[in-house]
Parts: C-alpha cells; structure tokens; sequence
C-alpha cells in the first residue's frame, strides 16, 4: 500500500467543521485509505466511512504536540448531563459516561484486537461536544493508516453515547439537527439512527 502523506490528502473542508459522528455522505474530492475516506482542512485530517443509507461514520484526526488523536463526537447534547454526572461521582451513570467521568478506558475488542478509546470531557466554549478519543504518539504522516484502521471502534463509542443520552433523556425533544451541508434529521430520527448503526458494527465495548 502507497505510503499516504497529510499534503496528500485533497483540502476539501475546513478545520472549523467538527462532525457530527454521523452525517450524510460527502461528495467532495478524497483519498480512500483502508476503507475511510479522508478529507483534510488546513491541519486536521477528517475520516468518514460511508454507510449503505447515504450516510457516513464521521470523525477527525488532529495532531497536539507529540500525540495525534482519533476523535469522533456526539455533539453537545450531552454537556449538561456530564456536568451533572461529575458532580456526583459516586452516582451509578451510563457506562461510557461514568467511565469518561472516572477517567478510564473504554476497551473496543474485535477478532483478538482491544483497543483503549477514552471518554473525554466538553471543552468549554459553547457547543463544546464530549468526545471518544485514542491518541496515538507521534505526528498525523505517522499515524494515518492506523489512524483509519481504529477510527470504527471510536465512532461506535461516540453512537454509544447517543444511546446513553437517549437512555438520560427518555422521550427526546422533537427539534431538528442540522448538519453541515445543510440536510437535517429530527432528534428521535438521528438517535434511532446512531442505535441501528452501533449494533451493525462488530466491535464488544467493556
């Protein structure tokens, strides 16, 4: 397999899109690597795996320092109930939350491979978005094939906590959430969305 550079990698986004973890397909020009498509912006490369309903498993990977990190969102919904959550610590929550709030790893196993994907907390600006992340060492040129091959079990934590939202929330709201090519999906229609992907992907979360 050629060796596949972040130069690369055609620019067809912008470092200011976080994806949601799940979005509809994008069209524009890319680079298919292990079966992800990336994309890049001017310093983050983006990964999306495209599903069979027009829609993709959607995810970045961003280089801090010496670390390079795999990222998948489930956007800000969640915030409000970290918040709570961390506040009461000794609380029994959902499992990827309490996990994240404890600092621990989730472990993603699939075919004798266990990866550690952790539950990171919402930065805080608004619109800050709890995160499923593993961080591999060293730059994003050294990292982007590996990068593309754990990015599966990262979305699936990130669709998880959709779950464990809906789980917090019990009868969601009946607003639209808008993506960035301008479609959108109501809240019960994207969270039913994010069960049926989760229990399609073959990787066990413990």
């Amino acid at each position: 397999m050629p060796d596949v550079r972040f130069q690369s990698i055609p620019h067809s986004r912008s470092d200011d899109q976080q994806p949601f973890v799940l979005g509809p397909a994008d069209t524009t020009p890319h680079l298919t690597t292990e079966g992800v498509e990336l994309r890049r912006g001017e310093t983050f490369a983006f990964m999306d795996v495209p599903l069979s309903d027009g829609f993709a498993l959607r995810g970045t990977l961003v280089s801090h320092g010496n670390t390079s990190f795999v990222s998948a969102f489930p956007g800000p919904l969640l915030t409000e109930w970290w918040n709570m959550l961390a506040q009461a610590p000794s609380t029994i929550g959902p499992p990827l939350l309490t996990a994240g709030i404890q600092k621990r790893s989730v472990r993603a196993a699939k075919d004798g491979l266990e990866v550690p994907v952790n539950i990171v907390a919402p930065p805080p600006e608004p619109g800050g978005s709890v995160a499923a992340v593993i961080g591999l060492e060293g730059a994003i040129d050294d990292n982007l094939l590996l990068a593309c091959r754990v990015f599966v079990p990262v979305a699936k934590c990130a669709l998880e906590l959709m779950g464990e939202y809906h789980q917090l929330v019990g009868t969601p709201p009946d607003v639209n959430i808008g993506f960035d090519n301008g479609q959108s999906l109501s809240l019960p229609t994207l969270l039913e969305a994010c069960s049926v992907v989760a229990q399609n992907i073959d990787w066990t979360l413990n």
